[in-house]
């Protein structure tokens, strides 16, 4: 089955698993590019509708999810509404705690 489009929207779960496995963007992550490509753009009112998209859990990991978090506060402040970007979701606390190796015995 050829599958054409932007973001790629066949196959399910099971697709993007795939897609994710070759390293491939998945859905949630072309989402996220389009906030900060459209902000850079000057485009904000795109750039809005694709964060009001953007389901986070989708994100594969939580650095993906704190960038979704700062690039849509960003693009709020840059929209002039510093309200809503400080009512943001904070990063989680995942992204700043260090990945230790398991102790040796």
């Amino acid at each position: 089955m050829l599958c054409l489009g932007y973001p790629p929207r066949c196959g399910g779960q099971e697709a993007e698993e795939q897609r994710r496995q070759r390293g491939e963007l998945t859905v949630g992550q072309y989402a996220l590019y389009r906030i900060g490509i459209h902000r850079h753009l000057g485009d904000l009112d795109t750039a809005l509708a694709a964060a009001r998209r953007l389901q986070p859990e989708a994100l594969p990991a939580a650095q993906r999810r704190a960038r979704a978090a700062t690039d849509t506060a960003r693009t709020l402040l840059d929209a002039g509404d510093a309200a809503a970007a400080f009512a943001q979701p904070s990063a989680p606390r995942s992204v700043f705690e260090p990945k230790l190796p398991p102790s040796l015995p």
